[in-house]
């Protein structure tokens, strides 16, 4: 027993100098000495009777052994202490840097969120601001309109739809920009309680769908726009001529301009028309419209050309042939073949029903635009349409009243909302 008190004094004297880094205190090495002395010259037995428990035979030794060896050992666990007192100051530091990272995060979130309300609540201003611009246009127009008796309750109830219709429309585009300003709350508000790689991840995908609800959003009020003076242009063609949608079909009276005896003696021998131009003019071409527009040089009905057979060169159609009953149209494309000389070509754009029926069923075109393009956008008189076709029936069409060397110059070609095709052919 002696010998294990020796070894343990030993074994605490290697771990006294492994944990202090190979130096110890003079007082543990006399303290150590002194237990050393001691056990070599205790009486030291040990009781089997109880279990094999030591026992001195001079009195208080073995207590005192015991109090120094507590001393010893927590004088060794101090610099352990130390140790790990310093890690834990470590993990702390690590814990408050992250947490500041986070909060930084988060105000540059809040600020990002606060300029996107920002860019929101100016677009609904002026937004506002351009709906109280289209209400005064259209009551100006109202008073207007009352003025002229001659105009029938047919147009009347027709102006109104389309307003209506205009408006629903706008309304339409504001609910899109109340959920769009919803949706992106919510989702800056989900992304803030991410970690910081996810965060700016779909932060970049955030601000790419916004750029693209921007873009979106600015080519549905160009079109809007530009669909507002088309209708007000009409709307004022039709007050200022006091004329009905069945009167234009009645007859229309030939009226030739200046523009066309100029352009007429210009091209000489090579004579070129653009039938149904509307408020579209094609240049290097006599612009031939049923309608006094200012654009137009020759007001005539295009199914029954002022020209004498064999005289024109070349004829362009550009969305036109829709507007014609299919039992009228055959006529109308021979009355076109008739005026063509021999080698002379004709140019048919119209909407392609193929192109516009596929992308429709694969949800790229909406029920509105698909509705719009088949039977048209219905605000003036002359914009009904009454026939469709595909490119084999157009093809078709041409063949039958004499037409050759078909070419298909371009399908699908996306025109607004309409995709459309391009066909000419020969004499």
């Amino acid at each position: 027993m002696k010998k294990q008190a020796e070894l343990i004094v030993d074994n605490l004297e290697r771990k006294l100098k492994m944990i202090s880094g190979g130096y110890s205190s003079s007082n543990l090495e006399m303290e150590l000495e002194h237990m050393k002395w001691f056990i070599h010259h205790a009486n030291l037995t040990v009781d089997t009777s109880q279990g094999g428990t030591i026992h001195s035979n001079r009195t208080g030794i073995f207590a005192k052994l015991i109090v120094f060896t507590k001393k010893v050992v927590r004088k060794l666990l101090k610099p352990i202490t130390k140790i790990v007192m310093l890690k834990q100051v470590e993990f702390n530091g690590y814990i408050v840097n992250y947490l500041n990272k986070a909060h930084l995060l988060t105000e540059r979130d809040d600020k990002t969120l606060s300029i996107l309300e920002e860019k929101i609540k100016e677009s609904k201003l002026l937004l506002e601001k351009e709906i109280l611009s289209i209400r005064s246009e259209l009551e100006i127009l109202t008073e207007e309109n009352r003025r002229v008796k001659t105009v029938n309750l047919e147009n009347e109830v027709l102006y109104k739809s389309n307003i209506n219709e205009l408006i629903n429309q706008i309304n339409m585009m504001k609910n899109e920009i109340l959920t769009m300003f919803h949706d992106t709350k919510s989702e800056n508000e989900r992304l803030v309680t991410d970690n910081s790689v996810k965060v700016e991840s779909k932060q970049n995908e955030l601000e790419t769908k916004i750029k693209h609800y921007e873009q979106y959003m600015y080519e549905q009020e160009a079109r809007l726009i530009n669909r507002m003076e088309n209708i007000r242009g009409e709307i004022f063609h039709e007050i200022k001529n006091n004329t009905s949608q069945n009167d234009k079909m009645i007859s229309i009276n030939v009226q030739y301009r200046a523009s066309f005896y100029k352009k007429e003696k210009e091209m000489g021998d090579n004579i070129r028309i653009n039938l149904g131009c509307g408020r579209i003019p094609k240049q290097d071409y006599i612009n031939i419209d049923g309608r006094p527009l200012d654009a137009v040089d020759l007001v005539a009905d295009v199914t029954e050309l002022p020209f004498e057979d064999g005289t024109i060169s070349e004829i362009y159609s550009a969305h036109l042939v829709e507007h014609f009953e299919h039992t009228q149209i055959n006529g109308i494309v021979d009355h076109w073949y008739k005026t063509l000389k021999t080698g002379g070509k004709v140019t048919v754009i119209c909407p392609d029903w193929t192109s516009m029926m596929k992308e429709y069923v694969n949800g790229n075109i909406s029920f509105e635009d698909m509705r719009e393009v088949t039977f048209g956008g219905q605000e003036y008189a002359g914009n009904y349409h009454y026939n469709m076709f595909s490119p084999e029936s157009l093809t078709a069409l041409l063949i039958s009243v004499g037409f050759k060397n078909i070419k298909v110059i371009e399908l699908g070609r996306k025109n607004g909302a309409c995709l459309e095709m391009e066909i000419r052919a020969e004499k």
